[in-house]
């Protein structure tokens, strides 16, 4: 299969696990129970590999990937969000605060670079960061695009909160990268153990006989 049809199919399905996870929090509609919902959403995505443009950006996809990445998430929750407008709970228009747009790309980046080293406190890490991202409601771009597809009047005010959400979650994103990188260049990987190699050679020398 082409990697580029590829990308694009696996981002169309983390599009829907995101939308399939904003679903059942409306309609649980519950303080607590409702974040833990479309936490599991995300967490979905990141167990099955599939592409959000808000983990590609942080642990440091190529421009190309990210652009087919971000294509799939949005062609996947607009569609959604047009045939369940009459099923889901949408707002009457997209309010978002550029802050917490960066606020959302960075916990999702910080959430997925850990996924992505695989260390011992990963899955528990994941879940704390993600519950607390969907109790603060912070927003998601992939979550103003269903809502974005769910509207009866889209104008320029709706077109803009989303760029606006976009915009931040990738900001947030590449402050993750760049912190990340920078760690690493500097030898300093925070999210790995250091390994120490042992040498054993001194067991086969003459002083060690």
């Amino acid at each position: 299969m082409n990697k580029n049809f590829s990308t694009f199919l696996l981002s169309l399905l983390g599009g829907l696990s995101i939308v399939f996870g904003i679903v059942l929090a409306n309609n649980i509609n519950h303080e607590y129970l409702s974040p833990l919902m479309f936490s599991l959403g995300i967490v979905f995505t990141i167990i099955m590999g599939l592409e959000l443009i808000t983990r590609a950006v942080p642990i440091g996809k190529n421009w190309k990937d990210c652009v087919i990445i971000g294509a799939g998430n949005f062609v996947a929750a607009m569609l959604a969000g047009f045939f369940l407008r009459g099923f889901g709970h949408f707002p009457d228009t997209i309010h978002v605060n550029i802050w917490s747009a960066i606020g959302t790309g960075i916990i999702i980046g910080l959430v997925s670079v850990a996924n992505k080293k695989k260390g011992p406190y990963t899955v528990p890490v994941t879940f704390m960061l993600m519950f607390s991202f969907v109790y603060l409601k912070l927003p998601h771009c992939v979550v103003s695009a269903f809502y974005l597809g769910g509207l009866r009047l889209v104008g320029i005010k709706e077109w803009l909160g989303f760029l606006s959400v976009l915009a931040g979650n990738i900001i947030g994103g590449l402050i993750v990268y760049c912190v990340y990188r920078l760690s690493e260049i500097t030898g300093g990987d925070a999210l790995k153990e250091p390994t120490v190699k042992k040498d054993y050679s001194w067991l086969f020398s003459e002083g060690g006989r």
